[in-house]
C-alpha cells in the first residue's frame, strides 16, 4: 500500500471532510478509465481517507488488476484543481507485504 498527503487550503477543509465521509459510507465507487471495459471500485483501494486541518491523508492498496490512482481520488474530492494553484501531492510512505 502507498499512504499520500495533499495540503488543502483551510477554506477546502470542511467541505472535504463532508465529502470524505460521503465516500467512505458507500459500499463501492465506481469509476470508468479510457481504455477500460471494466470499472474500477475506488472505495475498494481506499484503506485510509481523512482531512486533518491542514491536509488530506490517505492510503491506497496496490492491485495488480487496477489500482486506485491518487488523481482519482482528487477529482473525485474535488480537489484536483489545486495542482494548479501549487498544492502538491506527496508519498509518504510504501508499504511492501
Amino acid at each position: 500500500s502507498m499512504a499520500y498527503r495533499f495540503p488543502l487550503p483551510s477554506d477546502r477543509c470542511e467541505q472535504a471532510r463532508k465529502t470524505v465521509s460521503e465516500i467512505m459510507n458507500q459500499p463501492r465507487i465506481l469509476v470508468t478509465r479510457e481504455g477500460r471495459q471494466d470499472p474500477i471500485d475506488l472505495r475498494a483501494g481506499l484503506e485510509e481517507l481523512r482531512v486533518t486541518d491542514e491536509a488530506l491523508h490517505f492510503r491506497i492498496r496496490e492491485s495488480r488488476t487496477a489500482s486506485v490512482r491518487p488523481r482519482d481520488l482528487l477529482e473525485l474530492l474535488q480537489l484536483a484543481d489545486l495542482e494548479s494553484e501549487g498544492y502538491y501531492l506527496t508519498r509518504t510512505s510504501v508499504e511492501l507485504t
